[in-house]
């Protein structure tokens, strides 16, 4: 007999987009999919709230009761980027157009939350689960990249920090379409700070924050119950950080000057030119490191530039039409 139990490659993780927070998706079967390749699903604390009552004034010397609480389904994805659809869940999505069978997307600060319901499906030899979490939504993300050559080069991993309102446990499994698609793995990158254009990028990662607190939505609404109710963005926060080769002092002296990056800011990851590409483009970004490296007497001179900014906007062209 075959223990599958063994093994995570036949693990199966897949989303789909609701309409409403909370009410699940209308047609999962129809376009629920993978977020990308090699998906591992990381459990944080789930939590029914329960609260301690300490005693009921006789002078037991153990906890009088337990009193329910809040539930919550906190979970990280991590995966191996295909398209970049992902980002639909964290940002407000516009289509602006086709050309030659080329989509593109232009996605901006949304103050909203893009729920969605995800199918976490595990195939044990027997009793197999099948977990579902509906109203889940994303509320971090965090984007690694390697030039290539290197180890991992050319392709992008993405993590996801999210939660969700409620799980159920699923008798069946959906019916999905096998996903096919293969990796992002880009042959051009351009890094541009300040209208410069660096070259010499090894490898680093864009992360953003969505700055969502679950506990703020518990005023919102008494239909709420246990359960997370709207969750609320606030102030959207992003850092960068380009590991770069260090071949003279302009950086160090840029950030001495305590003056931000003005002028053309942005990253841009390229696999095939004006059919698969994604930009991030942003406004002022602060350099918040020397980037002097440590001494390398066998090796290049590397260091960090550990950037902080605002997103102007992302654009993406693809030939995938999304699901929006």
């Amino acid at each position: 007999m075959t223990k599958e139990y063994y093994t995570g490659i036949r693990e199966r993780i897949a989303q789909a987009r609701e309409e409403d927070f909370g009410q699940g998706s209308p047609n999962f079967e129809a376009k629920g999919r993978p977020f990308g390749l090699d998906q591992e699903m990381e459990i944080g604390d789930w939590s029914r709230g329960w609260t301690e009552i300490l005693n009921n004034g006789d002078g037991t010397m153990q906890i009088y009761d337990k009193v329910k609480g809040i539930k919550s389904y906190p979970f990280t994805l991590n995966f191996k980027v295909t398209d970049w659809e992902f980002l639909k869940y964290l940002f407000k999505v516009e289509h602006k157009g086709e050309s030659g069978g080329v989509h593109t997307y232009e996605l901006t600060i949304d103050p909203t939350v893009s729920p969605f319901e995800l199918e976490w499906l595990r195939r044990h030899t027997s009793n197999p689960l099948i977990l579902q979490l509906i109203g889940a939504f994303a509320k971090s993300f965090s984007i690694t990249y390697s030039a290539g050559g290197m180890d991992e080069g050319g392709f992008i991993n993405a993590s996801l920090t999210c939660n969700a309102k409620r799980h159920d446990l699923k008798e069946s499994e959906a019916s999905l379409s096998s996903f096919t698609k293969s990796p992002f793995r880009f042959f051009e990158s351009r890094l541009i700070l300040a209208g410069e254009t660096i070259t010499e990028v090894n490898e680093g990662e864009i992360n953003g924050d969505r700055n969502i607190n679950e506990e703020d939505s518990r005023y919102a609404s008494k239909e709420a119950g246990r359960e997370i109710h709207d969750p609320i963005p606030k102030i959207h926060r992003f850092n960068n950080r380009h590991n770069i080769t260090i071949k003279n002092t302009d950086w160090l002296e840029r950030w001495a000057t305590d003056e931000p990056l003005e002028g053309e800011n942005s990253i841009e990851f390229i696999k095939t030119p004006n059919e698969e590409q994604v930009k991030f483009i942003y406004g002022t970004i602060w350099l918040e490191s020397p980037s002097i490296g440590n001494t390398q007497r066998e090796d290049r001179t590397t260091a960090d530039l550990i950037t902080t900014g605002i997103i102007e906007k992302i654009e993406v062209k693809t030939k995938e039409e999304w699901d929006i």
